[in-house]
């Protein structure tokens, strides 16, 4: 899945101006504890095993919203996996007698609206926050991070392929799909902050009508083009997911590796900015990779392109530089563009030279089968 949280190392208590947030949602709560004795040593789980013991702080929105003021994307992370987990719990729990089935309904549908309220809350943090200049890279963090649970919580209710036998629940799970299917379009329309990229893309009218879409009428090549081109990745994979039965794992490798062939063909056209777009779209740092790019690439012209503008933006070091230079040195020797070719045709002429020598039987019979060796001269 396209999401940022694999790198954000939540944290188990977070310390605030004017008190200390402890996340606790039930399993959620005992997963982290186990996470944090392996992360973060015995003594973070000890202070969390306290801090739960004094009082357990339920997560609402008052805590997200202060997350939101205070830049800390990892509690936003820990709130977003515990709430998806328990709408995940409601929507597989099975009829239970001591509940009884209205109840279960019930805690469902508040779960539904907690999330209609939570995510309200999280795009008008997102549009303040593309209004403040300083605030501008957290936005578009959070809008990931949101785009992200808002997949994922779409491919747990979609109504489609489901053997859900309680008829209640599944006019439930099609109320949550069309929920977050407006949330989806507004957060999308974001990603370009309102410019004609994003007015010209179709919007999705109703997650469980999707066949009318305008999305199922492109092909999956089609579709992760448009959305490797547009930055839109998290609905790409919703309707990937729709279309694909099995794990959802190489979604995003699938992607990236779409966004990497498209900035490869854009450097070959010496379009090194769009190259660059192409792969933050997909979530590489572009610098780094335009820089293992230039380290491992064959193509003459796509490392003319890529020294020219990492040199420009001082991302280059000596050890870099000296290995390009020696690199250079050595391709002067062939002509040939594709130093594959070139590589290959250098080997070539070292085993004929071997051949030729009559005092290098011994390493023919190395490089040629048994069949074709030559015959071995008199001494």
């Amino acid at each position: 899945m396209h999401d940022t949280r694999s790198t954000l190392q939540c944290a188990p208590a977070f310390l605030f101006a004017d008190s200390t947030a402890t996340l606790t949602f039930g399993a959620a709560s005992r997963r982290l504890l186990a996470e944090v004795m392996e992360q973060t040593g015995r003594r973070a789980a000890e202070t969390l095993s306290q801090l739960n013991r004094w009082q357990a702080m339920a997560v609402d929105l008052s805590v997200l919203l202060r997350g939101v003021r205070h830049r800390q994307l990892d509690m936003l992370a820990f709130f977003l996996k515990a709430k998806e987990d328990a709408m995940e719990l409601q929507l597989t729990r099975s009829r239970s007698e001591d509940t009884g089935d209205a109840q279960q309904l019930e805690l469902l549908a508040s779960e539904v609206n907690a999330w209609d309220s939570v995510l309200t809350e999280l795009g008008r943090a997102v549009v303040e926050a593309l209004g403040d200049l300083s605030s501008k890279h957290f936005s578009q963090q959070l809008l990931q991070l949101v785009l992200s649970s808002v997949v994922r919580l779409l491919a747990m209710a979609f109504p489609r392929e489901l053997n859900d036998t309680w008829p209640e629940r599944v006019q439930l799970r099609k109320r949550m799909s069309v929920v977050l299917a407006g949330h989806l379009g507004k957060l999308r329309c974001q990603i370009h902050h309102g410019s004609v990229l994003a007015a010209a893309v179709p919007e999705l009218k109703d997650a469980a009508q999707a066949d009318a879409s305008e999305w199922d009428k492109l092909t999956e090549k089609e579709l992760m083009l448009r959305c490797v081109h547009q930055g839109n990745i998290p609905e790409g994979q919703y309707h990937l997911l729709r279309r694909r039965v099995g794990s959802v794992e190489p979604l995003l490798s699938t992607f990236q590796e779409v966004a990497l062939r498209e900035a490869l063909r854009r450097l070959r056209e010496d379009d090194f900015p769009e190259a660059e777009r192409l792969l933050t779209n997909v979530g590489f740092f572009a610098r780094v990779k335009m820089r293992e790019l230039l380290l491992l690439s064959r193509d003459r012209r796509i490392r003319r392109v890529l020294r020219r503008e990492l040199v420009r933006m001082a991302v280059l070091t000596e050890a870099d530089s000296s290995l390009l230079d020696k690199v250079a040195a050595i391709e002067e020797c062939f002509p040939q563009e594709d130093v594959g070719q070139a590589s290959w045709l250098a080997s070539q002429k070292r085993v004929q030279r071997r051949l030729v020598s009559p005092q290098a039987s011994e390493l023919a019979v190395a490089v040629l089968k048994p069949a074709e060796l030559p015959p071995r001269q008199a001494p």
